[in-house]
Formats: structure tokens, sequence, C-alpha cells
């Protein structure tokens, strides 16, 4: 009798042990189906910023050369292309991916300076709003504003 218990009580441990694997199997396999989806929608956010910020890019250049044009409606043109280069600003500050400097996070300040100084107007502000609100690294903030300044005399 003891014998039959024994190999009841076996079986029922190796079938539990059994479920216990699966079950583990499952949620890590759960964890990682998590991990990819939330991969795909970071990625598929990071796109549709380079596309807001493509789009914003055309229409702004669009603008600019529009308002070489017509005289008599450059005060209208100008704003709208100045509220299009903060757009422009905006969609490039929130997203890293449409920096004009590919991986700005990975780059030390001293990789950065020769790019920096190749900038227009625009990507500068774009960079100096990103950096702003992420790292903060006072030293580049200094040598972006000192750029800004150049563009401004």
């Amino acid at each position: 009798m003891n014998a039959i218990i024994e190999r009841l009580e076996k079986s029922r441990d190796q079938i539990t042990g059994h479920i216990e694997d699966r079950i583990e199997a499952l949620h890590r396999r759960q964890r990682a189906i998590l991990t990819q989806g939330e991969k795909a929608v970071t990625q598929g956010k990071g796109r549709i910023r380079v596309i807001e910020v493509s789009a914003l890019t055309q229409a702004l250049d669009l603008l600019a050369k529009t308002n070489d044009k017509i005289e008599d409606r450059s005060s209208l043109l100008k704003r709208g292309e100045e509220t299009l280069e903060e757009l422009l600003v905006s969609a490039r500050a929130a997203q890293p991916s449409t920096l004009p400097i590919e991986d700005f996070d990975g780059l030390s300040i001293r990789k950065l300076r020769p790019f920096i100084v190749e900038l227009g107007a625009i990507d500068l502000r774009s960079v100096r709003a990103y950096e702003a609100a992420n790292k903060n690294r006072v030293t580049l903030l200094r040598e972006i504003d000192a750029q800004l300044e150049a563009f401004a005399a």
C-alpha cells in the first residue's frame, strides 16, 4: 500500500512540476511578446515623428520659396514660416531619431562639436530644445547658444 501511495505522490509531483514548467514557459513567452509589442510601438512612434518632421520641413521649404516671390503677402507668409519653424523644432526635440545628428545621445560634447558648427539655426534650436529637456549639459547648451547668436548677428 505504501508503495502505491509513493508512486501516486511521485506521479503527482512530476505532473505538478511539468505544469509549473509549462506555466513558466508561457509567462516567459508572454513577457517576450509584450517586449516585442512595446518595441514596435516605440519604433512606430519614432517613424511617425520622422514623417511629421519631414512634412514640416517640406512645408517650411515651400513657404520660404513662396515668400521670395510674393511681396504683398510676405508678412503673412513670414508668420506662417515662423510658426512652421516652431512646430518643426518642437517635433524634432521630442524624438531623438528626428534630430539632425545621428546617435545624438550617445555622443560626447567633444564629438558633437564638429556637428554643431555645421548646423543651421532651425537644427540648432531643435538640438538645443532636446538637450535642455534631456541631459541638459550646460557646456553643450552654451556652445549651441553661441552658434545661435552668431546666426542672429
